[in-house]
C-alpha cells in the first residue's frame, strides 16, 4: 500500500512537470524580426599606413667653401632649377679666369701647329672643370616642391655633400602599406582605399591603389602597397605621417544581407529562424502584433528553422546569405536564447 502511495505521488509530479513544461512552450517567445533584403556587401581589410611624398629631395652641396647667400625659407614653395643657396667662389672665379687664360693661350698655339691637339684637350679640361665648379657654387633645386629643414646658415663652412635642406614635392601624396599574403589574389590596381588620420577621424580621404610590389617579404609574409592620394582634401596630410587605412577587398551586389545577430551555428550548420505563418492560427491574424485591452494577442507567427549557407561578412555586422532564405522573408535577429522551432511568437516592436 505504501509503495502504491509513493508512486502515485511520483505519477502525479511527472504529470504536472509535463503539464509545466508544455505551458512553457505554448508561451508566446518575445522576439524582434525584419523582413531579408538584397543589399551590396562588401568586405574590407583595415591597416596602419605611412604617407610618402611623391619625391623628397636633400640638397647638398657640390663643393667645399664659406655659404655666402641662402635665398629661401622653410615652407617656401620652389620650383625645378630654382637657386636655394649659394657658396662664397673668390678662389673658383681666380681659378676659372687662369683656366681660360692657359686654354686660349694654347689654343693659339695649336692652331699654328707649335702643340698637339691632345695636349690642347689637357687644357681644355682643367677648364671646363674650372666652369663645372663655379657653376657648382649655386646651389639648385633638382624637383618643385616646399622647401623642408635648411640645416645651414649664411656664414657657415661647408664641405662636398654636406646637407644643406630639404625640398619635399607633396602632391601627390602616396600611402603605403602592407597586406597578408593570403589576401593578395582579392588586390588589384585602381582599387579604392579609404585613408583616415588622428587628426581628423571623420574625414575620410580617397586613395586608388598604384603599385603591387612584385614580390612577398619572406619574414613577414606580407606584400607591400602603394596608393595615390589625388584629392585636395589631403592638404593637411604630410609626409612621413601614420594613417588608418581601409581597402574594401571583395564586393558582393543585389545579393540577400541580414544582421549576423540572427545566425548561430550547430554542428558546423550555419542557421537562421524565420517568423513564418502558423498553420494552425486563422487567416486574419497578421505577421505585425496586435493588442487588446493593452494585452498583445497571438500573432498567428512560429519559428521556423532554416538551413543556410553564408557569404561575406562586413564590419557593420551585416552577412551575406547565399541560399536558405528568399528576399522578404521574416528573419528573427533578437530573442533567440530561448527559441525553438515550432515556437508561437510574440514580436516586439523597436525601441
Amino acid at each position: 500500500m505504501r509503495y502504491l502511495y509513493i508512486f502515485a505521488i511520483a505519477l502525479s509530479l511527472t504529470a504536472c512537470g509535463k503539464s509545466a513544461q508544455q505551458q512553457n512552450q505554448a508561451r508566446p517567445v518575445a522576439v524582434k524580426f525584419e523582413a531579408a533584403t538584397k543589399s551590396n556587401i562588401a568586405r574590407s581589410f583595415e591597416t596602419v599606413g605611412e604617407l610618402k611624398a611623391d619625391r623628397e629631395v636633400q640638397v647638398a652641396a657640390e663643393r667645399p667653401g664659406q655659404v655666402e647667400y641662402i635665398y629661401v625659407r622653410e615652407g617656401s614653395y620652389v620650383y625645378e632649377g630654382q637657386v636655394l643657396a649659394k657658396i662664397k667662389g673668390e678662389d673658383a672665379s681666380a681659378d676659372l679666369d687662369q683656366a681660360q687664360s692657359d686654354y686660349d693661350s694654347f689654343k693659339a698655339l695649336y692652331e699654328q701647329g707649335a702643340i698637339s691637339h691632345q695636349e690642347l684637350l689637357k687644357y681644355q679640361t682643367v677648364l671646363k672643370k674650372a666652369q663645372s665648379t663655379i657653376s657648382n657654387l649655386e646651389i639648385r633645386s633638382r624637383i618643385s616642391g616646399i622647401v623642408g629643414q635648411i640645416y645651414i646658415d649664411p656664414g657657415d663652412f661647408v664641405k662636398l655633400g654636406d646637407a644643406i635642406m630639404d625640398v619635399v614635392k607633396n602632391r601627390p601624396l602616396r600611402v603605403s602599406y602592407s597586406i597578408p599574403e593570403k589576401i593578395i589574389p582579392l588586390v588589384k590596381l585602381g582599387q579604392l582605399v579609404e585613408v583616415t588620420n588622428d587628426a581628423e577621424p571623420n574625414k575620410i580621404i580617397k586613395a586608388y591603389i598604384d603599385f603591387v610590389s612584385p614580390r612577398v617579404d619572406p619574414k613577414t609574409r606580407a606584400i607591400l602597397i602603394r596608393a595615390r592620394i589625388d584629392d585636395n582634401a589631403a592638404a593637411n596630410l604630410k609626409a612621413n605621417q601614420f594613417v588608418k587605412v581601409k581597402q574594401s577587398i571583395e564586393e558582393h551586389t543585389a545579393n540577400i544581407v541580414v544582421r549576423e545577430t540572427a545566425i548561430y551555428l550547430e554542428q558546423g550548420q550555419e542557421y537562421i529562424y524565420l517568423a513564418a505563418k502558423d498553420p494552425a492560427a486563422s487567416d486574419n491574424k497578421s505577421a505585425r502584433p496586435s493588442y487588446k485591452n493593452g494585452q498583445q494577442v497571438d500573432s498567428g507567427l512560429i519559428a521556423k528553422r532554416v538551413p543556410i549557407k553564408t557569404g561575406i561578412r562586413n564590419d557593420e555586422g551585416m552577412v551575406e546569405i547565399v541560399s536558405g532564405i528568399n528576399n522578404g522573408d521574416l528573419v528573427i535577429y533578437a530573442g533567440l536564447h530561448s527559441i525553438y522551432p515550432g515556437a508561437k511568437l510574440n514580436p516586439i516592436a523597436e525601441d
